[in-house]
């Protein structure tokens, strides 16, 4: 049950998009978190508020299995933020 829960996750268009690191609005973030709720998977948020020097961005930490995480971060605005990796 577990892998078609995954499957279906990271097969859906909004996954996708934010792991293109296209911006997504907060109401595809929320539809995002829903769904992981829903299927009852783990995960951790952090959020980086928008600054002059760096752009709005949520970090979602999804728990695939106890040593097993994936991390999307996903972009509010455009431009780098504080979770991009560093040039």
């Amino acid at each position: 049950m577990l892998d078609t829960q995954i499957s279906t996750l990271f097969s859906s268009r909004l996954l996708q998009k934010a792991l293109n690191n296209e911006p997504i609005s907060l109401i595809e973030y929320n539809f995002l978190t829903s769904t992981l709720v829903a299927h009852n998977m783990p995960f951790d948020v952090s959020f980086q508020q928008g600054t002059r020097k760096a752009a709005a961005a949520i970090q979602l930490t999804i728990h695939i299995t106890p040593t097993a995480n994936f991390v999307i971060v996903i972009a509010l605005e455009p431009g780098s933020n504080a979770f991009s990796p560093s040039p």
